[in-house]
């Protein structure tokens, strides 16, 4: 989930995008508020991925992989687990105020 602190709009976290990351706790639609978390250990949808790989964001809207995208690394975050964990499609993600950038660098 990417979040924007100026107006606490969110929208499903895709490739390319830029600014801060979060976990949704719950599934939320459009005028809810909800929880979402920034720091620990989440559950996360995920494609095929190893324990203690890189997160990458993909072309599949709120879905995280560990295959290599120039400029879609999720940073400040890793698998804590490989796909299938706690349940199919899910993983373990270890985070730590995840933000994406799209490779630029300041």
């Amino acid at each position: 989930m990417l979040y924007n602190a100026d107006d606490f709009s969110t929208s499903l976290l895709v490739a390319n995008d830029i600014g801060p990351v979060a976990v949704a706790m719950s599934a939320n639609v459009g005028n809810q508020f909800g929880w979402y978390q920034i720091q620990g250990k989440a559950v996360v949808k995920a494609g095929t991925v190893a324990d203690n790989g890189n997160v990458y964001a993909t072309a599949t809207p709120g879905q995280v992989d560990d295959a290599v995208v120039a400029g879609d690394r999720v940073k400040n975050a890793k698998f804590a687990s490989a796909d299938g964990m706690p349940s199919a499609g899910l993983a373990e993600c270890e985070i730590w105020r995840p933000f994406m950038d799209d490779g630029v660098s300041a």
